[in-house]
Order: structure tokens, then C-alpha cells, then sequence
């Protein structure tokens, strides 16, 4: 009996020794609370350069060790699965989730555009080295949203603080980085589904594909709410509506049912039925506002998917959207048109009881005879 147990907890151990998965998670967990602690308990207003610039060493060191160790597994020792976890785990460093590349860019006030193309293209190195060793293609289809999305990470802090010196930054400009964000995601979407390259890639890499972007999409969401608390700008429920729109555009290559992939276009609507008025802007005899931003690219969308798939009510859907954008820039001036339109088409219908009898009875032919081009382009069944 001990001889059993002491070989069970040797086992055991051997086999836990053999498990490098917990080691290499709680490493870069602790690498995460490293950089966050010491981002808060450093003085970053007082000689605040030298110091980002010492911990972005040391953290590119770590992401360094990860990629070579990552790549060298993967093609040398042919250990895919503990190669495939440190290139995973290389993403959020990757992708800036320790904020210490925005940091640097807001604190680089002299030469802020100078930090971000450095930061940019060394962001590129590293994402071009993960592509590689995750081995999905490197192909427009991947590569040009992976620039798109390095430009607006780096290019929106830098030109937030450029404004934030005119005191110009506010709802508007947050406003505007979440749809460059939504249309950087809801692009790439539409690209996933029309590029061979991705429709015919195994399940295996589709997958990797998948967590490298959306951990590249929720570090872009992460550096945009924590662009809202740096400069104090109120949340707004409109900003995600963009958000809502790329999943959209996504859901169709994920192969979703119909009916989620047309509620995240009317998620995007619901969204932005309120806005502050500062996001109100004139252009010629039109009032553009988050609303109607949002239906006439949820009636995109829904044409897009109708083409796709020729669904009825995707057509539906787009033509009440659009239909909807030209009524009005609010909740308040699309009811006050549509109350409007009905009392001039009251005015205008007769009242007596014949006129609808008469009526009733040319709407019952025509639907019989639609109904009847419908049977007859059906097959014919065979005799049993």
C-alpha cells in the first residue's frame, strides 16, 4: 500500500514537471501585474520618458524570449501545442494590453509622431514573426487589416494628444475612433468571407486566426475606454454601435444563424437612439448624427447579406433602414415625419365603405396571384 502511493505521488510529479502550459500562464500573468503595478507606483509625471522607455525594454525583452522560445518549439523540437500556447500568450503583450506603448506616446509630447511610427513598426515586426510561426498565410486577407488596426492602436493617441493641446478633445473625436475601429473590424469581416485564402484554410489555423484577431479587436476596445477615462470624456452607449456593426459583418463568416446575424446591425440601431448633440453635424440640408450613421450602415449590411444569401428579409430589413435614415437625424424627427406622412395620406384617402370594399377585393386577386406564381415555380413533387 505505501509503495503504491509513494509511486502514485511520483507519478504525480513527474507529471506535473512535464506540464509547461501553468508555468508559462502564470509567468506572463505575472509579467501583467508587473507592468501594472509598477506603471501605477512609478512617478511617470516626474522623468516620466526614461522611465516608460526602461519598462517597454524589459517587457520586449520577455516578448522577445516568447517568440524565439514560441518559434523554436514549433519548428525545431515539433512541440506545437506549447509553441502555439507562448505565441497566444505573446498577443497581449503584443497588442499593447499593458498600455505602456499609449503611455509613452502621450508623455512623447514633443515628438509624439516620431514614438508611434517606432512603436508601429515594431509592433509590425513582432506581428509579422507570430504570423509566421502561427503559420496563417500572410496574405492581403491577414495582413492588411493587422496594418489597418496597428495604425489606428498608435495613430489615435497621437492624434488625440496632438488635439488635447488645443483642449479640442471630446466626444466627437472618441466618437470618430470607434468608427475607425468598427470599420477597420467590419471590413476585414467582409474581406474573411470573399477570400479563398481564408474559406479554405483548416480548421486549425482558422482558429488561431480567430484568437489573433480578436485579441488584436479587444485591445483596440481596451485603448479606447481607457482613452475616454484619460481625458475625462463621458460613456456614451452610441459608441459601441460601430462595435456592434463589425460583429455583423463577422457573424456571417462565422457561420452564425440568420436571425443573430441580423440582430447585431439593429443592435448597432438600438445603440444609438441616444446621443449627446454635440455628435449632431450638418452637412448641406442633412443633419448626420450617430442614428442615422447607424441605419444607413445597418442597411449596408443587410444588403450585403441579402446578396449573399438572397434573404427576404435581409432585403426587408435594409430597405426599412435606409428608409428610416431619410426620415430623420433622431427618434423625435423619424416620428414627427412618419405622424406627418399618415395624416396627409388620411387626408387624401376616401372614407366611405365602398371605396374599401372595392379595395379589399383587388388586394384578394392580387395576393391569389401571388400566391399562384409561387406554387407553380415550385418543382413538381413525384407520384408516390
Amino acid at each position: 500500500m505505501v509503495a503504491r502511493n509513494s509511486s502514485r505521488r511520483r507519478a504525480t510529479s513527474v507529471g506535473i514537471t512535464k506540464i509547461p502550459g501553468p508555468f508559462y500562464l502564470l509567468s506572463a500573468l505575472m509579467m501583467m501585474v508587473g507592468c501594472y503595478t509598477l506603471a501605477h507606483s512609478l512617478d511617470l509625471k516626474v522623468a516620466a520618458v526614461p522611465k516608460l522607455l526602461a519598462l517597454i525594454v524589459i517587457v520586449n525583452l520577455y516578448e522577445a524570449m516568447l517568440i524565439g522560445l514560441g518559434v523554436y518549439l514549433i519548428r525545431h523540437r515539433r512541440l506545437l501545442r506549447d509553441g502555439v500556447l507562448l505565441l497566444m500568450l505573446e498577443l497581449p503583450f503584443l497588442f499593447d494590453m499593458t498600455y505602456l506603448n499609449t503611455e509613452l506616446i502621450s508623455a512623447s509630447r514633443s515628438v509624439p509622431g516620431f514614438a508611434g511610427v517606432l512603436l508601429g513598426l515594431l509592433m509590425l515586426a513582432k506581428i509579422f514573426a507570430v504570423i509566421r510561426a502561427l503559420g496563417i498565410p500572410v496574405t492581403w486577407p491577414h495582413w492588411t487589416p493587422a496594418v489597418s488596426g496597428i495604425v489606428v492602436m498608435v495613430g489615435t493617441p497621437t492624434w488625440l494628444d496632438w488635439r488635447s493641446v488645443a483642449g479640442e478633445v471630446g466626444v466627437t473625436q472618441l466618437y470618430a475612433a470607434c468608427w475607425a475601429v468598427g470599420l477597420i473590424g467590419a471590413v476585414h469581416g467582409v474581406i474573411w468571407v470573399h477570400a479563398s485564402a481564408a474559406e479554405h484554410a483548416s480548421v486549425t489555423k482558422r482558429r488561431l486566426a480567430a484568437a489573433f484577431w480578436i485579441v488584436l479587436y479587444g485591445s483596440l476596445v481596451g485603448h479606447l475606454v481607457a482613452l475616454g477615462w484619460v481625458y475625462q470624456s463621458p460613456w456614451h452607449w452610441a459608441y459601441l454601435a460601430p462595435l456592434a456593426l463589425a460583429v455583423g459583418a463577422w457573424s456571417r463568416y462565422w457561420d452564425w444563424r440568420p436571425a443573430a446575424q441580423l440582430a447585431w446591425p439593429a443592435a448597432a440601431v438600438l445603440l444609438s437612439l441616444e446621443f449627446p448633440p454635440e455628435l449632431i453635424a450638418a452637412v448641406g440640408p442633412w443633419n448626420v448624427s450617430p442614428l442615422r450613421l447607424a441605419l444607413v450602415a445597418a442597411g449596408l449590411c443587410y444588403g450585403w447579406f441579402f446578396w449573399l444569401g438572397r434573404s427576404w428579409a435581409a432585403a426587408i430589413s435594409a430597405v426599412a433602414a435606409v428608409a428610416l435614415a431619410t426620415l430623420g437625424h433622431s427618434p423625435a424627427t423619424i416620428g414627427f415625419t412618419l405622424r406627418g406622412g399618415w395624416d396627409d395620406l388620411k387626408a387624401h384617402f376616401p372614407s366611405s365603405g365602398v371605396f374599401w370594399g372595392l379595395t379589399s377585393m383587388v388586394i384578394a386577386f392580387v395576393l391569389l396571384g401571388i400566391g399562384a406564381a409561387l406554387s407553380l415555380r415550385t418543382r413538381r413533387r413525384p407520384v408516390d
